[in-house]
């Protein structure tokens, strides 16, 4: 994980303080999140279900997200809010995450209302649910700090994704076939 190449915001300490709540060789389950130790990265942590189905649901969402984005998606799906290619690619993507204990780290770029771009950084990473409740998955979604904070509202979510990594949080690492799926 020391070669991950962090661009934005606060993306190390949001996966330092992920790592320290590790148990026993274990992922950490949700209710070790506590948001008075992390009160800085509050703002843009999102955490997700993830559905049997693939569908990637809304749980909790920071407020810069909501202002960001200018929605309160909770309890909406993923798929919903991006564009119709992205939607199989994302269910694969935090499938992956949560039955292979991985994490992934994107960059893409987002275009807000007023005809401003910014780049975007987040970190995907698994956390355990309460029993009998959908695996969830925490992210910390940063903004390009170039970027004005008091542009609001998407015009539309990314056209593309720059890149991905995907990286071992020490349960090893998926076979190379895997692994060229995420690439294609």
């Amino acid at each position: 994980m020391a070669d991950l190449s962090f661009e934005i915001g606060h993306s190390r300490d949001f996966l330092s303080y992920w790592q320290s709540l590790r148990q026993e060789g274990e992922i950490p389950h949700a209710r070790q999140v506590n948001p008075g130790k992390i009160k800085e990265l509050l703002p843009d942590l999102i955490i997700f279900e993830v559905l049997e189905d693939g569908t990637v649901r809304y749980r909790l969402t920071g407020t810069r997200v909501m202002e960001r984005t200018g929605l309160e998606p909770t309890g909406k799906s993923l798929q919903d809010m991006v564009k119709s290619e992205f939607a199989e690619m994302l269910a694969f993507a935090f499938q992956s995450v949560v039955s292979l204990k991985i994490g992934i780290m994107a960059h893409f770029m987002n275009h807000y209302r007023g005809g401003h771009s910014g780049r975007m950084e987040v970190v995907i990473l698994p956390l355990r649910a309460p029993e009998n409740e959908p695996p969830r998955v925490i992210c910390h979604w940063s903004r390009d700090p170039e970027v004005a904070e008091h542009i609001i509202g998407l015009e539309r979510m990314t056209d593309r994704i720059d890149d991905a990594t995907i990286f071992d949080l020490g349960f090893g690492l998926p076979d190379e076939s895997l692994l060229a799926a995420f690439r294609a």
